[in-house]
């Protein structure tokens, strides 16, 4: 299980056999540390290339992608209730995690807004500027400007257009241009692209280009041969042999060189001039036609969207007077100009522990009286005969929750970093597929990505997920898919005291709570 440190932009793994940690060595600057126990630890760069590396050496790092550690999602400058859907921002997480591939969903599923996030993470991560080439209607003063002006207003957009060299000496973040005005200045833009200008293209309506002879083909060759992140929007890729030209541009080595080859391998000639698909041809194009992203609207529509729910409930005595000790502290801390910054965050997180019953201390855990809170937990359990979904981010507390939740009669298992492999992938099943057990205590990272909890019809949040907002957006995902079969889910924020109130709103407002705890609470708290 690999471990992120944020602040140092590092990422820390179980060092791996001698063979890999040879490459990695040769590769990147490295540290080996070794634990009281004899373990040994290797810290690498977290960057793009590390985490690709590490993925082909079927070194686990899953929750690790940068998009999710230093990306915060945007708001909407026009209404400030609209927030971005868990599956934008997987698309977006996607096509940043893998800088030559497709996105395939279907119409009305945010393509825009999902790959402009991704184009801003790029450019504030990686720099340079980015060129997206889309019919004329969807570009000139349609979705794409209207989705950046909306957005993304730290942005600058030129539309690429009726003064086409002038344009593009024009700076600006994002230049739009429609597929035959690319054509027409593909030198201007191929010199820009060669220079390094250009770290994001995107195609948008891929099928636009599925004739590799064409001008609108080749041009877009020339143009995006050298700009590193290469990315092809389409909900209809079309018949094997449209699909040809829209992998061959965005991902050449995917595909055989010439045309005729491709059409042996996916079609049968039946007469003269007509060609059928080949019977398994979809697992070719597939295969062709990847790393590939897709959402389908009418599967994400019919499946019940969670409400969301604030429970509060008031601390007990023993929380109110730790509470207020720790303020106290804290308030020094935050004083004292020669404080560790280490230490403040401490002691806030040490105020959410309180809100959840068990404080960390040298010995370990030691619970305190939170009955306010576990009576609230106890009554929202048995709201509905359905399994239920507890997230915790701290491992005493969710210690402390399988034992009450036991003690309550119901069968209960806990998913966190102990537990891996086999063990993890059985209780995942049993959850989904058998009657046991009832109510499944996680760690936000062990399962806030690709897990299926859909036998549940609520999640609860006992405390604020402390990984972010994306993390937080992925919790809605475990409730939402085609197994889904409640007519309502919920997602429950279950908040004791201030800390609590105050770390969920942030949450919410898109403040990853990890990474900006002490200046939270330093406004809000104290």
């Amino acid at each position: 299980m690999a471990i992120v440190l944020p602040h140092r932009k590092l990422i820390v793994i179980p060092k791996p056999d001698p063979k890999h940690a040879e490459v990695l060595d040769n590769v990147f600057t490295n540290r080996i540390f070794t634990l009281p126990n004899g373990d040994e630890l290797m810290a690498l760069p977290h960057c793009e290339d590390c985490l690709r590396m590490l993925r082909n050496m079927d070194i686990n790092v899953d929750g690790c992608e940068m998009f999710d550690w230093y990306y915060q999602p945007p708001k909407s400058k026009i209404n400030p209730e609209y927030s971005v859907w868990w599956w934008q921002l997987e698309t977006a997480r996607f096509l940043v995690a893998n800088p030559r591939s497709f996105c395939t969903s279907t119409p009305r599923t945010g393509k825009t807004l999902s790959t402009l996030m991704a184009v801003d993470y790029v450019l504030r991560n990686e720099g340079g500027r980015a060129l997206i080439v889309a019919p004329l209607t969807v570009a000139n003063g349609g979705e794409w400007e209207r989705t950046i002006k909306e957005w993304f207003p730290h942005l600058t957009v030129q539309m690429v257009h009726k003064n086409r060299k002038e344009d593009l000496r024009t700076p600006a973040h994002v230049y739009l241009i429609n597929p035959d005005g690319m054509r027409v200045v593909s030198n201007e833009l191929t010199t820009m692209a060669n220079l390094g200008k250009f770290s994001v293209v995107v195609f948008d309506e891929l099928t636009e280009y599925a004739n590799t002879s064409s001008q609108r083909w080749l041009a877009a060759r020339q143009v995006s041969a050298n700009i590193k992140y290469r990315w092809g929007l389409t909900g209809t890729p079309g018949k094997p042999e449209k699909i040809y030209g829209q992998v061959k541009l965005i991902n050449d080595l995917n595909v055989p060189k010439y045309f005729t080859r491709w059409r042996d391998m996916t079609e049968v000639k039946v007469s003269q001039f007509r060609w059928i698909p080949k019977e398994g041809h979809e697992e070719v194009v597939k295969k062709a036609m990847s790393p590939c992203i897709r959402f389908d609207k009418e599967q994400l529509m019919s499946i019940p969207i969670p409400q969301v729910r604030m429970e509060y409930v008031p601390l007990s005595e023993q929380q109110e007077a730790i509470t207020t000790q720790l303020k106290e502290e804290f308030q020094c801390a935050i004083q004292e100009t020669t404080i560790d910054v280490t230490t403040a965050s401490t002691l806030a997180q040490k105020l959410l522990q309180v809100a959840g019953g068990a404080v960390k201390t040298e010995d370990g855990y030691t619970r305190i009286d939170t009955t306010p809170k576990l009576e609230k937990l106890k009554e929202l359990l048995a709201s509905t005969d359905r399994k239920k979904v507890i997230f915790g981010s701290f491992i005493g507390i969710n210690d402390m929750l399988v034992d009450y939740v036991r003690s309550l009669g119901y069968t209960c298992e806990k998913i966190d970093g102990s537990v891996t492999g086999q063990r993890r992938s059985q209780i995942l099943r049993d959850f989904m597929d058998k009657p046991d057990p009832h109510v499944l205590i996680c760690h936000p990272r062990t399962t806030a990505f690709g897990v299926e909890l859909a036998s549940a019809d609520m999640i609860i949040c006992y405390g604020t997920p402390m990984a972010g907002a994306f993390m937080y957006q992925q919790l809605f995902e475990r409730l939402s898919s085609s197994r889904q079969t409640a007519k309502e889910t919920f997602v429950i924020h279950l908040a004791a005291g201030k800390q609590d109130l105050v770390s969920f709103k942030a949450l919410q407002s898109g403040v990853n709570i990890a990474k900006n705890i002490v200046d939270l609470f330093t406004r809000e708290l104290l």
